[in-house]
C-alpha cells in the first residue's frame, strides 16, 4: 500500500488548524490506516511517552497498520533535537507525524493565543525522516 505521507499529513495539518482555531486548544489523537479501514483514537494520552509508544506498536500490529498519524501539541525551541523543549523561551506548536514503514515526516505549525484569546499562527516546517523526539520508529522492533 502506497500513501502520499506529505499530502496526507499536510490535509490533517490543515483540519487540526480549523480544530485549534475552533475550539482554542489541540485535541490529542492518533490515526491507524489498514488496509480496509481508519481507526482514531480521539482523545489520546501522550503523557507517558514510552507507554504511548507501546499502545500504538501493539494497535498497529494487531490491526496490521500500514501507516499512523499522530496529532498533538508540544513546546519546540531552537534546538530538534531537545523535544519538547522546556526551556523559558520555547513556543507552542500544532504537531502532525506520520509514519508509514519505509518514511515519515513531521509537521510543526508554531501558534500562540494573544491577549484576547484569538490563536496566531506563525512559522511553519516540515522534517522528512526526523531524528529526534520518543514518539517515532513504530515501525521498528
Amino acid at each position: 500500500m502506497n500513501f502520499d505521507v506529505d499530502g496526507y499529513i499536510g490535509a490533517l495539518m490543515d483540519k487540526a488548524k480549523k480544530g485549534l482555531l475552533r475550539d482554542g486548544e489541540v485535541s490529542p489523537k492518533v490515526i491507524i490506516i489498514t488496509e480496509g479501514r481508519t481507526m482514531l483514537i480521539d482523545p489520546f494520552d501522550f503523557s507517558d511517552r514510552e507507554a504511548s509508544k507501546q499502545i500504538i506498536r501493539s494497535a498497529i500490529d494487531m490491526y496490521n497498520g500500514q501507516m499512523v498519524v499522530l496529532i498533538y501539541d508540544s513546546w519546540i525551541g531552537s534546538d530538534p533535537n531537545t523535544f519538547p523543549c522546556f526551556d523559558a523561551d520555547r513556543r507552542d506548536a500544532l504537531c502532525v507525524y506520520g509514519e508509514t514503514k519505509t518514511e515519515s515526516m513531521i509537521m510543526l505549525q508554531e501558534y500562540k493565543i494573544n491577549g484576547s484569546g484569538s490563536v496566531v499562527f506563525g512559522e511553519f516546517s516540515k522534517t522528512r525522516n526526523p531524528r529526534y523526539g520518543v514518539l517515532r520508529g513504530f515501525f521498528n522492533s
